[in-house]
């Protein structure tokens, strides 16, 4: 039987963003996790309406579709007027559709390139977005739009936003060599109870895969002039430009989301400047100079008081470590989003701590009931990552919660099977 493939990506942080330090990181990410959350969304719900049409027979944009204990899925075909998704482990997902157009002759993968849909996608208490979103085939790549307007719980709360975000696909084969070149652009709002963000965001990618080697590389640049009000403070991101470079070692490196080396250090390029209240606060840098072949440096702000914040780690260190530790020291809380995500049935979550304090690291249900405790002790300072098996549980969303002293993080993740 046909799975609904979920890839819904969504971070959600259970403390408000009270510190320079977590305000900027959230500004820096805002856009990138908004827009990688709706595009999922879109994929999602294509996905549940051809699934809910084979088990129907017919074409279908209504009904419920309910996971049983065993991972066996059913049809029904109310309500009338939404698709409803129910998994084993509580999660519940509603698409309501107003359009539903496109290139049906295909499968559901072909759709998703050529379409014209709007709908609303809810997820209580957690999204209420209504999304409007195009895919059109343009002389050898794809271009995409999605109209975002609605509600969403990000960073410990609820966000009402009304971003466009257009981006295009275009994928090459030349030789032993596959290129994929992406443009993304997000311009729009958000606002909170305590913040207003006024997003201007841009991102080309550029992905190689040699085929001779088994290896991939990965070109980023990434244009932001993004800002957020925050406690009668104004903090903008201005003309901030960032070129990076890096490459895999093995290729199923590239499955698990690891461009891990830096390639051609002489690429690597960063500048901007970070604004308060419009006046000149610190300066976008690397950590240190890239070197080609190593792990790279991060992505700092570095403040006039002499703070200096990541605000990425750009390339993910590859798994090396000496009893769960990863060895490379860090400079702030983190808690990275696991690995692989959606994932089956085990994956890999990783964090840092600066200094020493008790850690607990938890994973919950959607309906809040405890799961397991991956972590109930003191750690010290450094970068950690820990597996979890997830092999007698149903499909679903979970969440796992990280409590570093005063410091505490949730973020969600994908189950399935």
């Amino acid at each position: 039987m046909k799975k609904i493939f979920i890839i819904l990506f969504l971070t959600s942080s259970i403390i408000f963003a009270q510190t320079e330090s977590e305000l900027l990181v959230e500004l820096f990410n805002y856009s990138n996790d908004l827009t990688t959350t709706s595009s999922d969304l879109v994929s999602l719900s294509v996905d549940a309406v051809w699934f809910a049409s084979e088990m129907a027979g017919t074409e279908t944009t209504h009904g419920t579709i309910t996971q049983n204990a065993q991972g066996e899925w059913n049809y029904s075909a109310t309500p009338t007027d939404k698709l409803i998704s129910l998994f084993a482990n509580g999660t519940h997902l509603e698409f309501t559709f107003t359009k539903f157009d496109g290139y049906k002759q295909g499968d559901a993968d072909d759709f998703k390139y050529s379409h014209d849909i709007d709908f609303n996608a809810l997820i209580p208490n957690y999204i209420n977005l209504s999304i409007q979103s195009t895919a059109t085939p343009n002389d050898g790549k794809t271009d995409f739009l999605h109209v975002i307007k609605g509600t969403i719980v990000m960073n410990g709360e609820t966000n009402t936003v009304n971003v466009t975000h257009s981006y295009d696909k275009y994928t090459e084969i030349s030789g032993s060599f596959a290129i994929g070149k992406y443009n993304d652009y997000i311009l729009g709002t958000a606002t909170t109870p305590t913040k207003t963000f006024l997003l201007s965001d841009q991102f080309y990618t550029e992905i190689t895969h040699n085929s001779n080697e088994g290896k991939f590389a990965r070109g980023r640049n990434r244009w932001t002039g993004s800002s957020v009000q925050f406690a009668e403070n104004t903090y903008q991101f201005k003309d901030v430009r960032i070129n990076w470079y890096g490459g895999t070692e093995f290729a199923d490196s590239a499955n698990a989301g690891f461009y891990n080396r830096v390639i051609d250090a002489y690429q690597w390029e960063v500048m901007g400047t970070v604004l308060k209240n419009n006046s000149k606060y610190g300066d976008i840098t690397f950590s240190t100079s890239p070197i080609s072949g190593t792990y790279g440096p991060t992505l700092n702000a570095t403040l006039n008081n002499s703070n200096s914040i990541v605000l990425d780690y750009l390339l993910r260190p590859n798994v090396t470590s000496v009893n769960g530790k990863i060895l490379q020291q860090p400079i702030n809380f983190k808690l990275n989003q696991n690995y692989p995500n959606p994932f089956n049935p085990s994956t890999m979550i990783s964090y840092s701590i600066p200094q020493k304090e008790w850690v607990t690291l938890k994973i919950y249900n959607t309906l809040g009931q405890e799961i397991a405790t991956l972590v109930n002790s003191e750690q010290s300072s450094g970068n950690y990552k820990v597996s979890w098996n997830a092999t007698n549980l149903p499909s679903g969303i979970y969440f796992y919660s990280i409590k570093v002293g005063a410091y505490s993080q949730t973020k969600k993740m994908i189950l399935q099977k």
